[in-house]
């Protein structure tokens, strides 16, 4: 009875063409700042790691097409064909590091937005330690063939 008596009210106050609501209607919950703001940090960081790869993967194909360069400029003797060869391979150890860097982030992307639903946020640094140890080694192995083939 108390119910009906409510609803009776609120037709009877209601504009003209607008639908009875419900008294008891809860109030829509306001978002979290705080979550918000670390979905956008989220966010940004993955567009950050998507940069660096698309950088590695750019750098992994001037080095590979730099072989090319090597090969014209020192004719085709066997020196230059080792040159092209060597160079198509850091080309691709570099793109595949780069993929495999923003395949990791695209993971870690989805794993921190669940733990920020969730309010359980662990950070890991794996992804970054481990996109540096390829590189590093990466780097001086195209430091020594560069020595070796100069």
């Amino acid at each position: 009875m108390q119910r009906d008596q409510n609803t009776a009210v609120q037709e009877q106050t209601a504009p003209e063409g607008t639908p009875p609501q419900p008294a008891m209607a809860a109030p829509a919950k306001p978002p979290n700042p705080n979550e918000l703001r670390d979905h956008l940090a989220n966010e940004r960081t993955l567009l950050a790691w998507a940069r660096t790869a698309i950088t590695i993967m750019a750098l992994g194909f001037v080095i590979a097409k730099f072989g090319i360069l090597v090969r014209e400029v020192r004719g085709l003797t066997q020196a230059a064909q080792d040159a092209v060869h060597f160079s198509a391979l850091f080309g691709a150890a570099l793109a595949c590091t780069g993929a495999v860097a923003l395949a990791f982030a695209a993971a870690g992307f989805v794993r921190l937005k669940r733990g920020i639903d969730r309010q359980e946020v662990s950070f890991s640094p794996t992804v970054g330690l481990v996109v540096a140890a390829v590189l590093t080694i990466v780097g001086l192995l195209l430091a020594v063939y560069l020595l070796v083939s100069g």
